[in-house]
């Protein structure tokens, strides 16, 4: 797969996009700031600069997989969920912490660490030139982020679990590379 680092974007999500329509099809984009990240249902993600893992990782699917938009939004849903079992499971791989056993899911896409947001996860659904494509965002908090909203009740990586030195977030993105293609090509 092609990666695309940046040091800041207004949107992985939105670089995916213009990537898929310059030809790109299998690859990811990370950037280390995003000046219009977003969530679901039109939420603001923060995510304040060298202080998340910002990714957005981008398949192509079957042409026209997905024609009936209840069996697209029942098939998003599934794979929303599959997504944040294997970010839950590639933090266990890379952290051997008990206290990441205490990660749950909240459905249908959020990682939470007890009452405290630690992830999410948004996925879209893009048709260009007859052709389908999946765009998996993930936003991780892994460092402690100055939330300006009071609502927002969140925890980064870094108050779960001690690196001892500073996490490579490559390493984190090779796990989640090597995840995500064995689910879409088992």
């Amino acid at each position: 797969m092609r990666a695309f680092y940046y040091t800041e974007l207004d949107s992985t999500q939105d670089e995916a996009r213009r990537l898929i329509e310059n030809g790109e099809q299998k690859f990811y984009v990370v950037s280390r700031h995003q000046t219009k990240s977003r969530a679901t249902q039109g939420r603001k993600w923060y995510s304040e600069k060298n202080k998340g893992l910002y990714l957005s990782w981008v398949t192509r699917l079957s042409n026209n997989i997905y024609e009936d938009k209840n069996d697209l939004t029942e098939f998003c849903t599934e794979l929303t969920l599959n997504i944040a079992k294997l970010l839950r499971e590639s933090l266990a791989e890379l952290f051997t912490n008990e206290s990441l056993s205490e990660i749950y899911i909240k459905p249908i896409n959020d990682l939470y660490f007890g009452s405290k947001k630690l992830a999410g996860i948004l996925i879209e659904h893009v048709i260009f030139q007859n052709t389908s494509f999946i765009i998996v965002g993930i936003g991780l908090n892994i460092k402690k982020i100055n939330y300006q909203d009071e609502k927002v009740c969140a925890i980064s990586l870094e108050e779960i679990v001690e690196f001892g030195k500073e996490l490579e977030m490559e390493d984190l993105v090779k796990i989640l590379n090597s995840k995500l293609t064995n689910f879409f090509n088992p």
